[in-house]
């Protein structure tokens, strides 16, 4: 009383405590007498400004008012985001356009791959697939691959017009012949051959390894020559595009005109002249084909990785890309959604940098804004954004059709060779593994984002509950994963090629923990490794570390659940059980608010927690209420209720503007801060009520137990007497 006293008389010049005008009610709203007098029965019942009986929540109303402007800042952040990453998902599609890319590669891929032909020795039909044999590669080269890359006739066997020679499957056509590249291992490596004079007079040759396409390792770049001498082959370097490493082709080339005759014959005496020997550590095979009715160039190639061991792999690769960016109508989209995109993100990143300095400038800390993960997965956002376009910048400055010569039958590059883009197509590549990276970090934020709700936030807080428990069980994960590993390397990695390599075996060995493990490979590799692997892998990765690591993320369940009726308990059911979508359409309606003042009178009203109803434009919003709400936080460290005359005194001492009586009630009433005296001695008793409960069962735990210990000592005094008894009669005897 004495607070609210000195409170009243300090506040008397500033304060006005009349009931004035009620909330919600401006000169241009005056007109309208009858919706006037409905909002000032609706909103402001008499009933609320007498009771005198009850006191303010100031914690609670601090935290509803706190947790609310949080989310409103959040949803409006995320409203944008989303925004923002809706244009940036679109303009990816329109870019990356995949179904005609794999629909070509599909073609070309059972065109070629799926050909049958026979092996020379057995008659057995093989494909591209089953090509274990060096014959077996001059068999697919000369049976299947040059009648299928020269149809030079119609399907009724006519021959094909000038301006329709060399089309493969209706619609593409050879920008030029074909070609053979190969890349050799060197003999009598240094690196990798050492002496042996045991058994040089048996197996005299010994070629080095090569890796990568055989660029580098122990490349061989001496010419060779056919057996019988005659025939020369000499290494040659090519360079096309920008000239980066990538566009180098290397190697042993031979050229393959548009006559099929011709190349018949040429790829006879290669074969005869033995082109393809020992030396030879990598083959490829590739043309270069243009389709006008999607406006892209195909680069096919067809190659074969000779291993050390004798084995050969052999790989399908399909590349295309569009002949130009901009010039089609959907070119001209996608340069309108990559103009908003740019403008978009510059306009983002200016406030994500502005909020750093100003963040930067009161704390005087230079990295006070990144100082949470949030802002951190904004920050690797911006820089991966800013990644994509440098990548994207040298895709637009490459020199693709300036490098290009175009005539009636043939489009080569300057200086007459294939068409060559392999530097195009790596940053093509590239540039979508980076927007793939930076949209796994925008679900990431996404999922930060739905916080706002704790509806829909379950898996968020789950996570952020047993994230730390998580990341250091991983480290035991990957310690078993890595052990188990070895073991499999050790025990099949020779037998079995899932296990060949670490790589392999690792892969192979969490394909096994999730289930998709194959025991029946292992058991017929080896019937006493595969159960001493097998059993234990079970027992330990499947039945303790999968349970284990289930039982870590429901803890975090458990704990989220548990925060849940924690904030209900407090009487917090408002911030809790709001739908999502009632908040969506609330904060749509909060972007409107210049527009207010004309809204139809249903969609301004808004229902409060205690079913009062308010105009939302007019009223005081949580921004300007958590602004007055300033001068409580010192208060509410104190005390939790304080008498509503104090309350009123605090929020006006903190305002620049004059503060009703009825305006600072609103608050309490909008946010259902009251606290009911009578209810809350209530309370006190039922407490007090309790505590005397627990402490009657304290005392009569204690009594019982006084009696135990009697119990006892009356036992342990029978049992001294009686032992006393038996040495007397001892004694006496000896």
């Amino acid at each position: 009383g004495g607070l609210a006293a000195v409170g009243r008389e300090a506040g008397r010049d500033r304060v006005t405590m009349e009931v004035d005008e009620p909330i919600g009610f401006r000169e241009d709203l005056k007109d309208d007498h009858e919706n006037a007098v409905r909002i000032r029965n609706d909103i402001f019942a008499e009933e609320s400004l007498r009771q005198e009986n009850r006191r303010v929540d100031i914690r609670r109303l601090l935290a509803v008012v706190g947790t609310k402007r949080d989310r409103s800042e959040k949803g409006r952040k995320f409203a944008l985001f989303l925004l923002f990453t809706c244009l940036y998902v679109g303009t990816l599609f329109v870019q990356r356009a995949p179904y005609d890319s794999q629909t070509l590669r599909q073609t070309f891929g059972d065109h070629f791959t799926e050909a049958y032909f026979r092996d020379h020795a057995t008659m057995e039909p093989k494909t591209f697939h089953d090509i274990v044999t060096v014959e077996d590669v001059w068999m697919w080269l000369t049976f299947v691959f040059l009648p299928r890359t020269f149809a030079n006739s119609y399907d009724n066997g006519v021959e094909r017009n000038a301006s329709d020679s060399h089309t493969l499957l209706t619609s593409n056509r050879l920008t030029q012949g074909f070609r053979l590249v190969q890349r050799r291992a060197r003999n009598h490596s240094a690196a990798f051959c050492i002496e042996r004079p045991y058994y040089d007079e048996f197996a005299p040759n010994c070629y080095g390894k090569t890796f990568f396409e055989s660029r580098i390792g122990d490349v061989d770049e001496e010419p060779f020559f056919s057996p019988d001498g005659k025939e020369k082959y000499e290494y040659r370097e090519e360079s096309s595009g920008l000239g980066s490493w990538l566009d180098q082709n290397v190697g042993y080339f031979q050229e393959f005109d548009f006559n099929y005759t011709d190349a018949q014959r040429q790829m006879e005496t290669l074969q005869r002249n033995r082109w393809i020997n020992p030396g030879t550590a990598w083959l490829r095979a590739d043309f270069v084909f243009y389709n006008s009715n999607v406006n892209r160039f195909g680069f096919v190639k067809f190659t074969w990785e000779f291993k050390n061991s004798g084995q050969i792999m052999s790989n399908f690769q399909f590349r295309s890309i569009k002949s130009s960016q901009y010039e089609t109508g959907d070119g001209a989209f996608r340069l309108g959604l990559e103009f908003l995109l740019v403008l978009f993100w510059t306009v983002i990143s200016y406030w994500m940098v502005k909020e750093a300095i100003i963040d930067a400038r009161a704390s005087k800390h230079f990295f006070k804004h990144f100082n949470n993960l949030d802002a951190l997965a904004e920050l690797s956002q911006q820089m991966c954004f800013l990644g994509i376009m440098i990548v994207y910048l040298f895709i637009l400055s490459y020199p693709f059709q300036a490098s290009q010569v175009i005539t009636s039958d043939k489009i080569t590059s300057l200086d007459g060779k294939m068409i060559n883009a392999d530097s195009l197509s790596f940053l093509w590549e590239v540039y979508f593994i980076f927007n793939a990276v930076n949209l796994l970090i925008s679900l990431f934020r996404m999922l930060s984002y739905v916080r706002i709700n704790p509806n829909i936030s379950q898996l968020t807080d789950t996570f952020a509950h047993c994230k730390d428990q998580i990341a250091q069980f991983a480290v035991v994960l990957a310690l078993l994963l890595v052990t188990f590993t070895i073991m499999a390397n050790l025990m099949f990695g020779a037998k079995v090629f899932e296990f060949s390599t670490f790589g392999e075996g690792f892969l192979s060995t969490v394909q096994i923990m999730i289930g998709n493990g194959d025991y029946f490979l292992i058991d017929k590799a080896d019937k006493i490794a595969a159960p001493l692997f097998y059993y234990p892998f079970i027992m330990i990765m499947i039945f303790v570390v999968f349970n284990m690591t289930i039982a870590i993320i429901m803890d975090g369940y458990n704990l989220t659940v548990e925060k849940r009726k924690v904030a209900l308990s407090e009487n917090l059911s408002d911030l809790y059980n709001k739908s999502v979508f009632v908040q969506f359409w609330d904060g749509t309606l909060r972007l409107l608010a210049p527009i207010g003042s004309y809204l139809p009178l249903w969609l301004r009203l808004k229902k409060g927690p205690n079913g009062m109803e308010f105009d939302r434009y007019l009223a005081p919003d949580k921004y300007r209420t958590h602004a007055m709400m300033h001068a409580l936080h010192g208060k509410a460290a104190e005390t939790r209720y304080i008498p509503f005359e104090v309350y009123h005194m605090l929020v006006a001492s903190s305002s620049s503007t004059e503060l009703l009586v009825r305006e600072t009630k609103f608050i309490i009433d909008r946010y259902s801060s009251w606290e009911d005296l009578t209810s809350q001695t209530s309370v006190d008793e039922e407490s007090r009520a309790r505590k005397e409960r627990e402490l009657t069962d304290v005392f009569v735990k204690m009594e019982r137990l006084r009696e135990k210990l009697e119990t006892i000592k009356g036992v342990q005094m029978k049992m001294s007497a009686t032992m006393d008894t038996m040495l007397r009669s001892w004694s006496i005897e000896d």
